[in-house]
């Protein structure tokens, strides 16, 4: 008696008798002032989409969630999508957060009715007018 039977051990004191594993309680949401600060403090660049979620990498999941994944490689799942933004520009590292920001080139000018029908010609097609259709074709 007191003894580990296997071993021939005295038992351990209840202290280090703990769970081989024990869960955290989950860590409070950043806020995004904090989220901007701790980028600044570590030279990052949150790097800005026009997706869903503002952020590229960063994409909701059904729970809500947004989930971060640079690359092909999972970075985790975060409350807010600043949060997740911040462990990609982390992921990147200062030179490749900032290369990411890439400023999408402006949208061509919109053709004028006779460049359309003179490109169509030059190209050997034919525009076919449509009555049903908002566009006319």
């Amino acid at each position: 008696a007191g003894e580990d039977s296997a071993m021939g051990l005295p038992p351990l004191p209840p202290l280090l008798q703990l769970p081989l594993r024990q869960s955290l309680p989950p860590r409070p949401a950043m806020t995004e002032a904090e989220v901007l600060a701790a980028a600044h403090a570590e030279g990052l660049t949150l790097v800005p989409s026009d997706s869903a979620t503002g952020f590229k990498y960063v994409k909701t999941t059904k729970s809500g969630r947004f989930e971060a994944d640079a690359h092909g490689r999972y970075l985790g799942t975060f409350d807010t999508a600043v949060e997740a933004a911040l462990q990609v520009a982390r992921h990147l590292g200062r030179a490749g957060s900032a290369a990411a920001v890439t400023t999408a080139a402006p949208p061509p000018p919109a053709m004028t009715e006779a460049e359309v029908h003179a490109a169509a010609h030059a190209e050997g097609l034919t525009l076919v007018p449509a009555e049903n259709n908002k566009t006319g074709f």
